[in-house]
C-alpha cells in the first residue's frame, strides 16, 4: 500500500477583504491531485470556521509531492488507531473484514503468543510458516518482517 505525502499552500479571501495563508501537509492512499484539493479545501474552510470567518475563494496556489511511503496494511493500522479512529472508519479506509481488524487489534494490544527466534526454530521442524503465523496470530506483513530478520 502506497502513502503519498504532499504539501499544499493556499490563499483565502475572506468576505472583510483580507487575504490569509495556510499550508497543509496532507496524506493520501493515491495520486490524484485532485482529492488533494478537495481535502485541502475541507481543511482549510474547517479553520476559518474555527476563527469565526468566511472565505469568499480558495486558492491553491502551490502543490508538491513530497514523499511516497510503502506501508503495510499493519502498519496503516497502527496509524489509524493510534489516532483513535472508529473501527467502522479503519475497515472502510483499509478495506478489510471485521475478523482480520480484530486480527490486527490483538496483536497491537499484545494479546498473541510471542514468537522468539528459538521458538521458530524448533517450530519450523514440523510445522510450515503459514502455520506457525497462524498459530501465534500475527499479521502476514509482520512475519515477513521476521523472517527477514533471521
Amino acid at each position: 500500500m502506497k502513502v503519498f505525502k504532499w504539501f499544499v499552500e493556499t490563499i483565502v479571501y475572506k468576505e472583510d477583504t483580507s487575504l490569509e495563508m495556510f499550508g497543509f501537509e496532507v496524506e493520501t492512499l493515491n495520486d490524484s491531485k485532485q482529492t488533494v484539493f478537495e481535502i485541502v479545501k475541507y481543511r482549510t474552510n474547517e479553520l476559518l470556521k474555527q476563527k469565526g470567518q468566511k472565505a469568499k475563494r480558495t486558492t491553491i496556489c502551490w502543490i508538491e509531492l513530497k514523499s511516497v511511503q510503502h506501508m503495510s496494511k499493519y502498519q496503516r493500522f497502527v496509524r489509524l488507531y493510534e489516532t483513535k479512529r472508529p473501527r467502522k472508519a479503519i475497515m472502510n479506509i483499509l478495506k478489510i473484514p471485521f475478523w482480520k481488524l480484530r486480527q490486527f487489534e490483538e496483536y497491537y494490544n499484545e494479546n498473541t503468543k510471542p514468537l522468539t527466534k528459538k521458538g521458530y526454530l524448533e517450530l519450523k521442524t514440523f510445522l510450515s510458516d503459514e502455520e506457525i503465523r497462524r498459530h501465534h496470530k500475527i499479521p502476514e506483513c509482520e512475519f515477513q518482517q521476521f523472517l527477514k530478520g533471521m
